[in-house]
């Protein structure tokens, strides 16, 4: 029996992961409390205690807009973490698995969605700081799978972390609240479910290593996405558009940002799986 190790899984992903694991395998899920991966002892340490044959890095500072005022915070977590990682997995012989962002890209491939072949230039510090955690984990072990993805949504994590955007939607329809969605910046919403599904299904048959894109297929705006939770949900609410550069952020986003895939992990339609999504609430 294999021993797998995921980190991060209080987030959205990371417990979608954990609590879709193969149940013929020893899990361990360890939460960012327990494990600080900006520790490089720590890491080390942890790693060659447990022993694991598969490390899946979900651990991750997501704060877009957060990040251009935390640029070491964000860096530490989610490259120089990563690097750590990814190390100590080199040196035990593990396999490491790192999730990453359509935010490395642009948005200047206005009309066809990102593929692996793509040249990465990311817009914000956020971005930056997961393209340079993709680049120390190739540099760091021969045994990895880089997986980007985008725009999460699903269960929650453990202790409710994680809500995501379709949560919030949902939380403000039902109040009867305006909510206020962007229309100008496109992605690929994609639903943690059946992204921990097609995720484990690429490490039960571990095709070559590299860098993967697993999202949800097609492409929506965020206000699509908000106004689609309303109708699906059959609720009546306001979803009330707004440009990206009225908010204000203090991150750049590309306004594209679909992806897909040359490397044969399709999901089905972001559509469908919301609509499954919500029906279990």
């Amino acid at each position: 029996m294999s021993r797998y190790l995921v980190l991060g899984a209080t987030g959205l992903l990371g417990g979608e992961l954990a609590r879709r694991a193969p149940a013929d395998q020893e899990m361990i899920a360890l939460t960012s409390g327990e494990l600080d991966i900006r520790n490089r002892d720590d890491v080390f340490k942890a790693l060659d205690n447990m022993t694991p044959d598969l490390v899946i890095n979900c651990a991750g500072y997501a704060g877009v807009d957060d990040a251009e005022r935390e640029v070491e915070k964000a860096f530490l977590v989610n490259a120089y973490g990563a690097r750590y990682v990814a190390e100590a997995c080199s040196r035990s012989g593990a396999t490491v698995v790192y999730f990453s962002t359509d935010y490395v890209f642009d948005g200047r491939k206005a009309g066809q969605p990102y593929v692996e072949g793509d040249n990465p230039a990311p817009l914000n510090t956020y971005g930056l700081s997961k393209l340079t955690g993709e680049f120390f984990v190739r540099n760091a072990s021969p045994n990895y799978y880089i997986v980007r993805t985008a725009s999460l949504f699903g269960k929650p994590g453990t202790g409710g972390r994680g809500a995501g955007f379709v949560q919030r939607v949902l939380e403000a329809a039902r109040k009867g609240d305006r909510f206020t969605a962007v229309t100008d910046l496109v992605m690929s919403p994609t639903y943690t479910a059946d992204l921990a599904d097609f995720a484990w299904k690429m490490l039960k048959e571990r095709p070559e290593c590299g860098i993967y894109h697993m999202v949800n297929e097609g492409w929506c705006s965020w206000h699509d996405l908000a106004c689609a939770v309303v109708k699906e949900a059959g609720l009546d609410a306001e979803i009330a558009p707004v440009m990206h550069a009225d908010l204000q952020g203090r991150a750049r986003r590309p306004l594209w940002s679909p992806l897909s895939t040359d490397r044969g992990y399709h999901m089905r339609p972001w559509n469908e799986a919301l609509k499954e999504f919500l029906s279990s609430k």
